[in-house]
């Protein structure tokens, strides 16, 4: 697995502090944490 990006760290940490779910077409970027993911494809 690749290491996470800077921004879609920033966008995951937002999203799980504020307990919202995160709405990606690359949803596979944060399969690494706990975090609900949806994939919008």
């Amino acid at each position: 697995m690749t290491p996470m990006s800077l921004a879609d760290s920033q966008i995951a940490g937002v999203a799980k502090s504020n307990g919202f779910s995160l709405a990606t077409l690359n949803a596979r970027d944060f399969e690494a944490i706990d975090l609900t993911v949806v994939a919008l494809y």
